[in-house]
């Protein structure tokens, strides 16, 4: 049996691997635990160091926006990058300015804008790594409602 710290070392190297699956193929920086608090020029650069090691900082690293909002045939439509997420169990809540996307254990609270705010969430469906949030009409007394999902 193993020690408690070679158990968390597992349980972190299962988390890091899920968090790779999940956000890949973006670039992932990673940094060891520091002993202390970061405080300070010579702390934050050994942190730069670690991260960036010999990389320029500034590079950018993606162009992709992982959310996007656009109107279509005068259907508006929340876009949300889940690349790694097909024909899942989709459960969407709006309450209000919120809407609460769950895919499996994947769960995002999304502040909407004010012009979908009084729009009701109908539909759901994934197309190409991205679930597509369709809303419709409106909603006047903000009560939470589920959405139908439908899966592509």
């Amino acid at each position: 049996m193993g020690s408690y710290f070679d158990q968390k070392l597992l349980e972190q190297k299962r988390y890091m691997q899920t968090i790779e699956e999940s956000f890949s193929p973006l670039t992932m920086l990673k940094a060891t635990q520091f002993q202390t608090e970061l405080v300070g020029m010579d702390s934050l650069e050994r942190l730069a160091d670690m991260l960036f090691g010999a990389t320029d900082p500034t590079k950018v690293y993606s162009t992709e926006k992982a959310l996007r909002i656009y109107t279509d045939k005068g259907v508006d439509t929340l876009s949300i990058k889940l690349p790694f997420s097909e024909k899942a169990e989709v459960e969407l809540y709006k309450s209000g300015d919120v809407l609460i996307v769950q895919v499996g254990w994947y769960k995002r609270s999304i502040s909407l804008p004010y012009t979908l705010t009084k729009k009701e969430a109908t539909r759901a469906e994934f197309k190409d790594g991205d679930l597509l949030i369709r809303f419709e009409g409106g909603v006047e007394d903000g009560s939470k409602k589920k959405a139908r999902t439908k899966d592509h």
